[in-house]
């Protein structure tokens, strides 16, 4: 019988000020920040602790046999891993949780578009009457489609855009756990970016609303969503386009360690998600290849 640890939440004592602590030592994202807060916020109050060595991988994998959705569960025991990294480093004695898996089997492969579907896309950012929103939603798909991240597409300012050596380059100075990355853009992207900069003139966060206030969250996965109905695709998610970047890479023969950097990926395990898109041409090529065209009889 499966347990059902959430029904227990609030039932006990909330954490104390020890994983405010550790989210501010990591130095994660804000969004990171917030989701890793709310996975252990619930996960202690299951426990009736926030105290490392409570952690027992017996515990925590019965707390993620709650947990319905595999995501969920992914999500919980990361959070739970660097909860107790951090507790470690500070010189805590910890549980080792090496032995978890995350359930529900292998890691989704990632949803992205193909390159008919992104040209489709630019075409209706373009196609907003409004001059201003037109340069604005062609900026951000752009952005979107060189592979940010949404908090750092957010988080980009006029002058994290610009030519370095004649080529073409945007940085991520905040990117996932604080890492500043630089990324080569296109000259149709960059172009497009300058447009909008010359039309917007924006003196801080580079993405504004119509009102030049900075662009929410909420707000710019609202355009994605409607430039995604406008072209043609439905229910389209800002990483998706981040995805799609990866697979266009993947797709070009980029080395993984590369298209990793070009991501901010911390681990190859995480760019491994991209060897999806290889299928196809992986086949077209050992089909072109004078070996497979070996009599196989003769072999």
């Amino acid at each position: 019988m499966r347990s059902a640890p959430l029904a227990l939440v609030g039932r006990v004592a909330a954490p104390t000020d020890r994983m405010g602590d550790f989210l501010a030592f990591g130095g994660y994202s804000v969004t990171t920040a917030q989701t890793y807060a709310a996975q252990l916020d619930r996960m202690a109050r299951w426990m009736g602790t926030d105290d490392p060595s409570a952690f027992e991988p017996i515990r925590v994998a019965r707390y993620l046999d709650g947990l319905r959705a595999p995501a969920s569960q992914r999500l919980a025991l990361a959070a739970a891993r660097a909860y107790l990294r951090y507790a470690k480093v500070v010189g805590e004695q910890v549980p080792d949780l090496a032995s978890l898996r995350r359930r529900g089997g292998p890691a989704r492969l990632a949803r992205w578009l193909d390159e008919d579907s992104q040209r489709q896309l630019l075409v209706a950012a373009r196609s907003e009457a409004d001059p201003f929103l037109a340069a604005r939603d062609e900026a951000l798909v752009w952005l979107l489609l060189f592979g940010l991240r949404l908090a750092e597409v957010l988080d980009l300012a006029a002058d994290d855009i610009r030519l370095q050596d004649g080529v073409p380059t945007l940085t991520v100075k905040r990117g996932k756990g604080g890492h500043e990355r630089q990324v080569t853009i296109g000259e149709s992207a960059y172009t497009a970016i300058q447009r909008y900069i010359r039309v917007a003139r924006p003196t801080g966060r580079l993405l504004l609303s119509a009102r030049g206030r900075p662009l929410s969250r909420r707000a710019t996965q609202r355009v994605i969503v409607k430039l995604g109905e406008r072209a043609g695709i439905d229910g389209l998610h800002p990483h998706t386009l981040r995805h799609s970047y990866g697979t266009r890479l993947a797709r070009a023969g980029v080395p993984l360690p590369v298209i990793s950097s070009s991501l901010g990926h911390s681990s190859l395990t995480t760019t491994s998600i991209y060897l999806h898109a290889d299928r196809g041409w992986i086949i077209d090529a050992l089909r072109a290849d004078p070996l497979m065209a070996v009599d196989a009889e003769g072999a």
